[in-house]
């Protein structure tokens, strides 16, 4: 009776255990406090990576710990502050552009705390 009792606390134990680490790994924590989950970005992409002038692409983004996105665009090249944006997107989400040249997308978090996290992709146009 005694090593049931001992083997069923420990079994529930072991599954409060899992249980936690599965919730931190879909960061479904809570966004304040010691264990919040820190900004970032789990993917970027854009598809297709290599397109004819006038193909459309797909840029698709998923972040977790931030309360909305900006995604800033403009050909290869050409400084930083000539580039368009859209500011205030939410955390995950997708839009689709028409690009004519080599084009570079930039994606910057808007998080809750001041960790920030960026990430660029391109798409070449032949």
């Amino acid at each position: 009776m005694k090593r049931t009792l001992i083997l069923l606390v420990f079994l529930f134990l072991a599954m409060a255990g899992t249980m936690a680490v599965m919730r931190n790994r879909e960061g479904r924590l809570a966004s304040t406090g010691p264990t919040a989950s820190l900004p970032a970005i789990m993917s970027f992409i854009v598809t297709p990576q290599q397109i004819s002038r006038g193909d459309r692409i797909t840029v698709e983004w998923h972040t977790i710990g931030v309360g909305s996105v900006t995604l800033a665009w403009g050909s290869e090249g050409n400084p930083r502050d000539s580039m368009q944006e859209r500011k205030a997107l939410p955390p995950s989400g997708n839009m689709t552009f028409q690009p004519l040249d080599d084009t570079i997308f930039v994606l910057e978090c808007e998080p809750v705390s001041l960790q920030a996290c960026r990430e660029s992709v391109s798409v070449r146009v032949k």
